[in-house]
């Protein structure tokens, strides 16, 4: 009688274990509860949620870059609208019925356009910069509040994202492709010209640091520069002496020291910019032996350098050695100086209030130089917005596949759930039948 009462506990024991197994199928829908229930199984389901999970995050960031770009897409649009509002309003004012009242009327107008056209160059979405280049946290341009002067605080780099595991698209333009146009470019044994305030930017989009850092630029500069018989000298002829110690740079005229930074080996950097308020307005390396440094991406320099010499004018021109491999360059490498489409509508503004007819014929093809890079750099946005759309198609097809496979593998037949619950119903009922029969057939219900 206790044997059969043990095996009764235990097939009723094998019942429970069958009804939690077929309950957690039927509540969730997946075929195992633990690993350890089918190891193979357990395996595949363990590869196609990593899957899933992979194309969740490259769909979701596909669709962020997506608004983004849509958004910068309408900017450039807006952008390409006011520089040719900007050179509608340089034609008439070369109208011979517009007198200097008028000019200086259209000048505020212009201003306005500027201020407009910085608030697009600084769109921010999710919050992220959108013409920052390769960091989308730095604000791309800012004006100086005193002279009005807009800077480019980005890189002519662009913020990579994913569209597929392990494979990278350039996502949007930077503040050099659509504020910048080409003053000059040349390749191989071609020298570059270039004036104080253009970026130079090769054709992998890396920037080349110039040896001269004006009011409110910073100066970068190798620790020979500053060491020795190679000095750093300023605009008075005095020069300026490294203290590694301290991380100073010091005038030797005066106690003047600036605080300075060491980027990587012998690559140092001034914290602050150029200016003492007073006489310091310049800084440059007269070294020979460097000039333009090749600064590679997040910052770093790469050690490629390029000679560099300057000649007279205003605003005065630099000329670079040969653009060869001398200068750490792959054969068939561009390099190309960036003028400021800023700077141009500020000489349009002051040609304006000073009635200067020369000089706003002379800008004329500047603006023109302006609206044409804008366009390409509308045209370049488009070429990336495109790859990204059909990335996020090829990526929906593929997490709807991966989660079809994940439904053949881990999902429950519940046809399948519902038939064996109905079966072990009905062994249930037969057990607790047999168990109470068997209760039945006590020594006092038989002597009665």
């Amino acid at each position: 009688m206790i044997n059969l009462t043990d095996r009764m506990i235990y097939r009723l024991g094998n019942l429970n274990t069958e009804q939690q197994r077929i309950s957690y199928q039927m509540s969730t829908g997946k075929l195992l509860d633990r690993g350890s229930d089918d190891s193979s199984v357990f395996a595949r389901e363990l590869y196609v949620d990593d899957k899933i999970r992979v194309y969740e995050g490259i769909q979701s960031q596909i669709a962020k870059t997506t608004a983004q770009n849509v958004v910068s897409d309408s900017s450039m649009g807006e952008i390409k609208t006011l520089l040719d509002n900007v050179k509608q309003e340089m034609i008439k004012s070369l109208n011979a019925g517009m007198d200097a009242d008028d000019k200086q009327a259209a000048a505020v107008g212009v201003t306005g356009m500027k201020e407009n056209l910085l608030t697009l160059a600084n769109e921010k979405v999710n919050g992220e910069y959108l013409f920052a280049g390769g960091d989308t946290t730095v604000r791309p341009f800012s004006k100086d509040s005193t002279t009005g002067v807009v800077t480019y605080n980005g890189d002519a780099l662009s913020r990579q994202i994913a569209v597929e595991p392990n494979t990278y698209r350039d996502r949007g333009i930077s503040g050099i492709d659509m504020m910048f146009y080409t003053a000059d470019e040349q390749t191989g044994s071609n020298a570059l010209d270039y004036e104080e305030k253009e970026r130079v930017i090769d054709s992998s989009g890396l920037e080349w640091i110039k040896p001269l850092a004006t009011t409110g630029n910073k100066l970068t500069f190798d620790v020979g520069d500053a060491t020795g018989g190679n000095t750093l000298t300023d605009n008075t002829a005095d020069t300026w002496t490294l203290d590694t110690t301290t991380n100073t740079i010091t005038n030797s005229g005066s106690t003047l020291t600036l605080d300075v930074v060491n980027l990587e080996g012998d690559m140092w950097q001034t914290v602050g910019t150029i200016d003492d308020g007073t006489t310091i307005t310049s800084l440059r390396s007269t070294t020979d032996a460097i000039g333009l440094r090749q600064m590679g991406a997040y910052g770093v320099l790469s050690g490629n350098d390029l000679e560099v010499a300057s000649s007279t004018g205003t605003p005065v021109t630099y000329t670079t050695a040969n653009v060869d491999t001398s200068g750490g360059y792959a054969t068939g490498t561009t390099i190309a100086s960036k003028h400021s489409i800023f700077e141009d509508i500020d000489a349009i503004i002051s040609a304006l209030n000073t009635n200067d007819n020369t000089a706003m014929n002379a800008l004329l093809d500047n603006i023109d130089s302006s609206y044409d890079a804008a366009n390409v750099a509308h045209s370049k946005l488009g070429g990336r917005s495109k790859i990204f759309e059909l990335a996020e198609d090829s990526v929906a097809s593929k997490l709807t596949h991966f989660n079809i496979m994940s439904q053949d593998v881990s999902g429950a037949d519940l046809s399948k759930v519902a038939m064996e619950a109905k079966a072990l119903e009905m062994t249930y009922t037969a057990l607790y039948s047999t168990i109470t029969k068997m209760n039945n057939l006590s020594l006092v219900n038989f002597v009665r």
